[in-house]
């Protein structure tokens, strides 16, 4: 009997221990009050054993965590672990001569291992400084960072001056098993764009290209080149590769302008953050980098190409290798973070020189359906995609590990755990790594933190804007206007954009294939003519130091305008942008502006009127969202602009108060304080004790939650929270509470 129950017992545990990881706590709740004799069933009114549940689970998983006993096991295993770590892969990873050696131990660490610096860099290439800028952004707001590995040679590439890979680049990074398949060992980490020789060879002589492929990799393994073992791994490289070339050819060619005859071509690459593609309402600045592409293969040879980036403060071109691949950014509690935390976050790592960021994180990234037909399916977004992020060696039946970063704690290697993960959308989910930071008990209340507006539901994304999001980075198939004014930074290549209605200013256009076009006409009932610019489109595209180019304001149609309509809705950030921070260098009332410029149907009118832009008279065409807008004559009478929108300072509403227990050991958090005024609010918290008659700031205390310690003991503490927005800023302060040396117990 006991054979047959044990196992049965384990199971039913296992079963809800699982639930409870993924976060379907309710059915645990009821399991716990079916123990009870409740008989609960999941629709029914909470009964008395889920009730009691629902409420002690949290305390004593809490109890048990920070018990004694329970810390110095946790403390003993994590010793066992780098114990083993020092014993059995320290030396291999010393001794190791090639990065995919290194690589390897990435499927045998076990999950779990606090690794130290060195390691973090031997294994998952992740620089020293780049280590210290993502720990200082997680200890900052209190956030798990998770990410994977990167080509070990990438440091030694960005240390030679290499250009981090952009979104719009998808071609893997050469590998130390391409080395050993016909790309050049020093090109090992860096993007090589080649046709691989089997596809090469089946153009050349017909036959059935599966069969060539593993032809060819069966000779390598012949000569030498490769190992019995590899052969799944290799074929499945070059099929890669083979999708690459056939996928990218053209696009990339079209990038770089490149001549056939000269072997060379010189143009951009859509360089725009792609914020919409991980479900982020931020305003998108158009950005291009200058992008070429040069052919290093012999006549007879299948096509190869390296490829490179202009960085235009150093005034020269660098091989492009690859950037940190962020996986998952969440709370402790493994919980999503609100939009607004999340593009925070994001922009942090974009502008941080260390980092800088080329694309958000796997989790949020809104995939759309294999199939290609319109619209969003979340079966092929969330754990499906962030387990393709991972290697999976299938002799091993093991993933790749990943690094996650801890607030106030050395790093780990983690394994992401598909089964144990859910996924709805990309603003509810639970990512599950094994051996990772893992937050038991009551965390504190997210509610005060504001949340922004959302456009629209994930249930209902827009197919125009959700396909564009995905698209980003790909060639555009419209005309453009010219990209974001930045002042002294380039966004155009080399060249630096700025806004002005001074009369040497140009209308210019960015058109499909890249080059860019003047416009010239348009006003006074003078007809439009686009003239491509060759000797501009050249100049911003190729090397040499900045260059500073003035053009009128330019945006686009943000929603589809028909024909009789006398008012065109445009972003409106880019209009405040354009319009409010320089009288001179924006929109105006009085301006004449086309609107479809470079397009059949394109049409002048005077703007007398914003909230979007309002016209003199009503429109002649249709225009669809994404089409252009362009001052062609500057207001002769109002340099009228559009007003800011009116800010309101925040003001207290209702004070903060501090919850949990009050004694050393435990942690207190501050919540619930609200605020009047416009939103969103920035948050800042503060935790004060009082020091004889005086209140003294907590050094560090700077979080929404504070770990009490001796010095609090017998002391009043209580918490500050500032909230912030552009008109000024209000604090609010919570009453005082008295701190004990321990927890009273009761028998």
């Amino acid at each position: 009997v006991a054979a047959q129950v044990n196992p049965m017992v384990e199971q039913y545990f296992t079963e809800q221990q699982n639930k409870w990881q993924t976060g379907n706590a309710y059915e645990v709740v009821a399991w716990y009050g079916e123990l009870l004799g409740e008989n609960v069933d999941a629709a029914a009114v909470l009964s008395k054993g889920e009730r009691i549940m629902r409420t002690a689970m949290p305390i004593i998983s809490e109890e048990l965590l920070a018990s004694p006993l329970s810390r110095e096991a946790l403390l003993a295993q994590q010793r066992q672990l780098r114990a083993w770590y020092d014993a059995e892969v320290l030396p291999k990873l010393a001794s190791a001569r090639t990065w995919d050696d290194i690589g390897d131990a990435l499927y045998t660490i076990k999950e779990g291992t606090e690794l130290t610096k060195w390691d973090a860099e031997r294994l998952f290439t992740v620089g020293e400084d780049e280590l210290d800028a993502l720990q200082q952004l997680a200890d900052e707001s209190d956030y798990l960072l998770t990410v994977r590995s990167r080509h070990g040679s990438s440091l030694k590439w960005i240390e030679e001056g290499a250009e981090l890979k952009p979104e719009a680049l998808k071609i893997k990074s050469v590998s130390d098993m391409d080395a050993r398949m016909g790309y050049k060992q020093g090109d090992v980490g860096s993007l090589v764009f080649s046709m691989p020789r089997p596809l090469w060879d089946y153009q050349q002589h017909g036959g059935d290209l599966k069969q060539t492929i593993e032809a060819y990799v069966d000779g390598l393994i012949g000569g030498g080149q490769l190992q019995d073992f590899e052969r799944p791994a290799a074929i499945q490289r070059v099929e890669l590769r083979v999708k690459e070339w056939k996928k990218y050819e053209s696009q990339y060619k079209d990038f770089a302008h490149y001549d056939a005859v000269k072997g060379d071509g010189k143009g951009w690459i859509d360089n725009t953050f792609n914020w919409p593609g991980n479900f982020m309402d931020q305003k998108t600045e158009a950005s291009r980098k200058a992008f070429r592409m040069t052919k290093v293969s012999g006549p007879n040879e299948p096509p190869s190409f390296e490829l490179f980036l202009y960085n235009p403060v150093e005034q020269k071109w660098g091989r492009i290798t690859g950037d940190i691949d962020p996986i998952s950014f969440t709370h402790l509690d493994g919980t999503p973070l609100t939009r607004q935390e999340h593009a925070e976050l994001v922009n942090k790592m974009r502008i941080n020189p260390k980092l800088q960021a080329q694309h958000p994180e796997s989790a949020t990234y809104v995939g759309h359906k294999p199939d290609g037909v319109t619209g969003y399916d979340p079966a092929h977004n969330g754990p499906e995609f962030i387990a393709s992020q991972f290697k999976y060696d299938g002799v091993r039946q093991k993933m790749e590990a990943g690094l996650q970063i801890i607030p106030g704690q050395k790093p780990r290697l983690v394994r992401f755990n598909e089964g144990l993960s859910l996924w709805k959308s990309p603003t509810d989910y639970k990512v599950h790594y094994d051996g990772g930071y893992v937050q038991v008990g009551v965390g504190p209340g997210r509610g005060d933190i504001p949340v922004p507006a959302v456009n629209h539901d994930w249930t209902a994304v827009d197919a125009t804007t959700a396909e564009s999001a995905i698209t980003s980075g790909s060639k555009p198939q419209v005309v453009e206007p010219s990209p974001t004014a930045s002042g002294a930074q380039p966004t155009l290549g080399r060249c630096a954009v700025t806004y002005s209605t001074a009369d040497d200013a140009i209308v210019l256009l960015v058109m499909p294939n890249g080059d860019l076009a003047r416009v010239t006409g348009g006003a006074d009932g003078a007809a439009i003519s686009v003239t491509v610019d060759a000797a501009l489109t050249d100049t911003c595209s190729s090397e040499g130091p900045i260059v500073a180019i003035k053009v009128k304001p330019g945006t686009m149609v943000s929603d589809s305008a028909f024909a009789g309509a006398s008012e065109v809705a445009i972003p409106s950030d880019e209009m405040r942008s354009a319009a409010v921070n320089d009288p001179n260098s924006g929109f105006s009332v009085g301006q004449q502006v086309v609107i479809g410029a470079g397009l059949p149907d394109a049409e002048t009118r005077t703007i007398v009127g914003f909230g979007s832009i309002i016209l003199d008279r009503p429109l002649d065409h249709a225009h669809s969202a994404g089409e252009p807008i362009v001052v062609v004559k500057a207001s002769a009478t109002s340099t009228t602009q559009p007003p800011a929108p009116t800010v309101v300072k925040p003001k207290r509403k209702k004070s903060p108060t501090i919850n949990g227990t009050r004694a050393v050991g435990k942690r207190l958090t501050c919540s619930g304080a609200t605020w009047t005024g416009t939103k969103p609010f920035t948050l800042k918290y503060a935790w004060q004790r009082k020091t004889g008659k005086r209140w003294v700031a907590i050094r560090k205390a700077t979080k929404s939650s504070y770990l009490l310690v001796k010095a609090d003991a017998g002391k009043q503490l209580r918490c500050v929270v500032t909230a912030k927005n552009a008109a000024g800023s209000a604090s609010s302060t919570s009453a005082a509470v008295k701190v004990v040396a321990r927890p009273t117990r009761r028998r």
